[in-house]
């Protein structure tokens, strides 16, 4: 018994000692700040963005904006000094957690969103494809990001990217781009 417990918390240590990404819950558009503070704390952090065409005036433009509005993203080693030094970077709410515990986030999920981030695409999947398929894209920019299949619109396919830490998703339009079911 005694031994177990000693392999169990060896375990937990190692895994510990390793790097994990923490969704921050941050206040109403600070992520870039809170983004510019932990890199110049050293920490690695990552705000997914999106382009979107907003009205003004008389004209569309382009902007870029979080694709998760509130939210962002840190890997790191979560020692009781650096929760409190994450957190205490003006405009963090909290990490995002189980009653009060900080949670990481799934790795693929974080590399789905960074396969994503920054790409301006609208993929035309296997026309077999169900509402609901789990797809996987296998060529193209956005290879190896992972969704769910939503519908198709005109000649173009939707796929939902999803990160269900934080019960986010985006929908995203691929249009001649291969698409296989995933496992």
């Amino acid at each position: 018994m005694c031994k177990t417990w000693v392999k169990i918390m060896n375990y937990l240590v190692d895994y510990l000692k390793k790097p994990n990404w923490y969704a921050i819950h941050t206040k109403s558009n600070f992520e870039i700040l809170v983004q510019r503070q932990l890199a110049g704390k050293d920490y690695q952090a990552f705000l997914p963005m999106i382009k979107v065409n907003r009205p003004k005036r008389n004209r569309y433009s382009i902007t870029h904006t979080s694709m998760f509005p509130g939210y962002l993203f840190v890997n790191a080693i979560l020692t009781p000094n650096d929760h409190l030094e994450i957190v205490k970077c003006r405009g963090v709410v909290r990490l995002v957690g189980i009653k009060g515990t900080p949670y990481p986030v799934n790795p693929d999920e974080i590399n789905n969103l960074m396969i994503l981030d920054g790409k301006d695409v609208v993929v035309a999947p296997h026309r077999r494809l169900q509402r609901g398929d789990r797809v996987v894209i296998v060529e193209g920019p956005l290879e190896g990001l992972k969704g769910i299949y939503l519908n198709r619109k005109g000649t173009s396919d939707r796929i939902v990217i999803s990160v269900d830490f934080i019960t986010r998703a985006v929908a995203v339009e691929l249009d001649g781009w291969s698409v296989a079911r995933s496992n």
